[in-house]
């Protein structure tokens, strides 16, 4: 019997699969996230068969397998993915308890993040607001759930405060510090940059960036953030 999603979860898989560039195979060498289709690591996949079914595959066979079912872009596989995003995301996040448009926010920040980093950004935004209510765990339990629909209720500029410190968790990924940020030039928040910004793609190198293996993503990853920024603000 096929899959039942509730409403919000498809309109939200719809928008982040196209934030993905849809089903798409992706395998960068230098991308330590390893081989990706429809925005999903193997290694996610992997992780998420293993607790679903009973036959274990040996993982070289599964990667050869996910490599081949995803460039003839497999309807199974895919289908998979889709359950695997359902159940290891949107359900663990507790996407489907948040109001209108931070389902979706939160539903793209623990794809790209995992759901303990997307909580932590979520927790960090409602301290911003609620003073230091909520312990930065990660673990998403009764009192943040609750406490996130409160000040979406009563603050017009919560969705920017998601959105600023999902942006923080991005620029600390390629600096991890923002001392580092500024001894090498830039400014630590994104405000800021500024002109700069737009050099970034010349300007980080392998040579001159701090952390910089993965600052050739910083772009993109700012990119996604505004996509959000511009959709809800």
């Amino acid at each position: 019997m096929p899959m039942q999603y509730d409403d919000k979860f498809k309109q939200c898989f719809i928008l982040i699969l196209a934030d993905e560039g849809g089903w798409v195979f992706t395998d960068d060498a230098n991308d330590p996230g390893d081989m990706t289709y429809g925005g999903l690591t193997f290694e996610k996949y992997y992780e998420w068969f293993l607790k679903t079914e009973s036959n274990k595959f040996p993982k070289k066979l599964m990667q050869t397998s996910f490599r081949s079912q995803a460039t003839m872009n497999d309807s199974f596989l895919q289908q998979d993915i889709t359950i695997c995003y359902y159940n290891e995301f949107w359900k663990k996040a507790r996407c489907d308890e948040m109001p209108y448009e931070i389902d979706e926010l939160m539903f793209s920040i623990v794809t790209n993040l995992g759901v303990r980093q997307g909580v932590k950004i979520l927790q960090r935004a409602c301290n911003e607001r609620s003073l230091g209510q909520l312990k930065v765990d990660g673990i998403i339990g009764e009192l943040t759930v609750r406490l996130v629909n409160h000040l979406a209720d009563s603050y017009d500029n919560f969705i920017q405060d998601i959105i600023n410190a999902w942006e923080d968790k991005y620029i600390d990924l390629v600096v991890k510090n923002a001392e580092a940020w500024r001894n090498w030039g830039m400014s630590h928040t994104i405000e800021k940059l500024g002109s700069e910004f737009t050099a970034m793609p010349t300007t980080i190198t392998m040579q001159n960036a701090p952390s910089s293996f993965r600052a050739k993503y910083l772009r993109g990853w700012i990119n996604r953030t505004r996509k959000y920024e511009k959709r809800y603000l």
